[in-house]
């Protein structure tokens, strides 16, 4: 039984499907970059990277490994474990075939990368602040309501007639499941989208787009520099930013850099690029960090407010006026 369970897990870790995370991808292919500036083989060296402590990166090297022994390219063989990533993958690969600069898997591993830590500490920072939300709601839809008909039970009606917030909350407080299931439908069906790649060019954020940017501009710089043409050129450098057709609606600082390419040295143009690429790069990584400085302490700060409205207006408000009346 033992025997058939291992041999079962054996047969699932080598044929079945495998896909590795961006925190993953990125050292595998800090790997791949240090065998090309050592001048090993890939075929060899990742078959040593096989090892029980690497885990997933490990056996993902070991079936590219056998893959490119079976006469696949590095793009076919990189392509199923790269996952999302795999057009950046495959463009990186062939700008090493052709001109055997390890530059751009470089900078796409460094990039991932960064975007992975980015992502993770904006869960984390998330944490407070949507406990913080679902501490406001409670209060909002259930404690203020509950302490209104508790207090003034028989006067309801009335209070429902002078405050017209009172109504709205007294639905939620007998409807509160209702906001929450239809926020995780629309997060479910946007999750859905991205997997499908439903996405339009129009919702992409100005972060992902400055990051296609600084990618292009490498990608462009690095085969320019092996004196590539800039029609050979052009695709690949677009297929690096996971859109095909991205050479078509440059920025126009880069559209311009590319129009004049012809008209002056080459190495003007190149280290021009790579500033731009540097820049968007920055840019990108800049916009980045304010959803995880910024964004969890605006809504901490919204949600916390937005339940002390409440509280004032729905509970505070109608007190205030019951002393003003009796006082009188």
């Amino acid at each position: 039984m033992v025997l058939l369970v291992s041999t079962l897990i054996s047969v699932s870790q080598s044929d079945g499907p495998m896909q590795l995370s961006a925190q993953q991808l990125s050292r595998l292919l800090d790997e791949v970059s240090a065998m090309v500036r050592a001048k090993h083989s890939l075929t060899d060296g990742l078959l040593k990277l096989h090892s029980p402590s690497l885990g997933r990166i490990g056996r993902a090297a070991r079936r590219i490994s056998k893959r490119l022994e079976s006469g696949q390219s590095p793009e076919t063989a990189f392509t199923e474990i790269a996952g999302p990533y795999g057009p950046q993958v495959s463009a990186a690969l062939a700008t090493l075939q052709s001109t055997g600069s390890a530059e751009p898997i470089t900078r796409f591993a460094e990039t991932i990368r960064r975007q992975s830590e980015l992502k993770a500490s904006f869960r984390v920072a998330m944490i407070y602040p949507l406990v913080t939300v679902v501490i406001a709601y409670l209060i909002i839809t259930l404690g203020v309501p509950s302490l209104i008909i508790d207090h003034w039970p028989m006067d309801v009606a009335r209070l429902q007639g002078d405050n017209v917030w009172l109504k709205p909350c007294l639905w939620l407080r007998a409807n509160f499941w209702w906001p929450p299931l239809i926020l995780l439908a629309i997060f479910a069906l946007h999750r859905l989208a991205r997997r499908l790649g439903w996405r339009s060019s129009g919702v992409v954020s100005k972060f992902q787009h400055h990051i296609a940017c600084s990618m292009f501009c490498d990608m462009l710089a690095v085969q320019m520099e092996s004196q590539a043409t800039l029609h050979e050129s052009l695709p690949i450098a677009a297929q690096a930013t996971g859109n095909a057709r991205f050479a078509d609606n440059l920025p126009p600082m880069v559209s311009w850099l590319v129009a004049r390419a012809a008209k002056v040295p080459v190495s003007e143009t190149t280290e021009q690029l790579h500033a731009m690429a540097s820049w968007y790069h920055d840019d990108a990584m800049r916009r980045g960090r304010f959803w995880v400085q910024w964004f969890p302490s605006l809504v901490t700060v919204f949600s916390a407010v937005s339940a002390f409205v409440a509280y004032s207006i729905i509970v505070m408000l109608p007190l205030y006026e019951s002393f003003v009346q009796v006082a009188k």
